[in-house]
C-alpha cells in the first residue's frame, strides 16, 4: 500500500468536527502518513485547533518531512513559491515539492489550485494525487476502525461535488 502525503486541508477536515482519532490513532498507524513541515506549522498555528494538533502530532505515527536547503524538492519549491514572506500556499507548495520528487507516495489534496498544480508538477509513472473522497473511500476499505459517521463528518467538511460512486458506497459502512 502506497504512503499518502497529506495537504493540510486534509488534516483540518479531521480536526474540525473532532474526528482526528481516525487520522492520529487509526489512519496513521495503518498507512504511512505524510506531512511537510510547512504544513505542520500551519496547522500548528491554526487558531481553532493549532494547539490539538500539534500535541496529537507529537505522540502519532504522523512522518513530518523537511524540504533540505539545495535539495531539489527545495529547488523546485523555491520556484513554485517564490517570495518568502508570501505565507499563502507554502504548506500546498512544499507539499507538490516533496511529492513530485518522492512518486512513492500519493498527493492527497481537496483545494483544486494544489490539484491543478500538482497535475502540472507530478510526471513521474504511478498514481501520484487523489481527492479527499477518494483518500476516504481507500481507508474506509482498507482500515478498521472508520465508521460510516464519521466518515460522512470527513467528506461533509471537505464540501464540494460527491463523486458518482459515493452514494451507493457509504451505503456499504456500517
Amino acid at each position: 500500500m502506497p504512503g499518502y502525503l497529506l495537504d493540510a486541508n486534509v488534516i483540518s477536515y479531521f480536526l474540525r468536527d473532532g474526528h482526528d482519532d481516525l487520522l492520529f490513532e487509526v489512519i496513521a498507524t495503518a498507512v504511512d502518513v505524510v506531512i511537510v513541515e510547512e504544513v505542520r506549522d500551519e496547522l500548528s498555528a491554526h487558531k481553532k485547533f493549532g494547539s490539538r494538533f500539534a500535541h496529537r502530532l507529537e505522540g502519532s505515527s504522523i512522518i513530518v518531512v523537511g524540504l533540505e536547503l539545495g535539495s531539489k524538492a527545495a529547488d523546485l519549491y523555491a520556484r513554485l513559491h517564490p517570495d518568502p514572506t508570501w505565507t499563502k500556499d507554502k504548506g500546498e507548495h512544499a507539499s507538490i515539492a516533496w511529492a513530485a520528487l518522492h512518486p512513492e507516495l500519493v498527493f492527497v489534496a481537496n483545494d483544486k489550485n494544489a490539484l491543478w498544480l500538482a497535475l502540472a508538477e507530478l510526471h513521474e509513472p504511478g498514481e501520484r494525487m487523489i481527492g479527499v473522497r477518494v483518500f476516504l473511500r481507500r481507508m474506509g476499505d482498507t482500515v478498521d476502525g472508520l465508521s460510516r459517521g464519521a466518515i460522512e463528518a470527513v467528506a461533509s467538511a471537505c464540501q464540494g461535488r460527491a463523486p458518482s460512486w459515493w452514494g451507493e458506497w457509504i451505503t456499504t459502512r456500517t
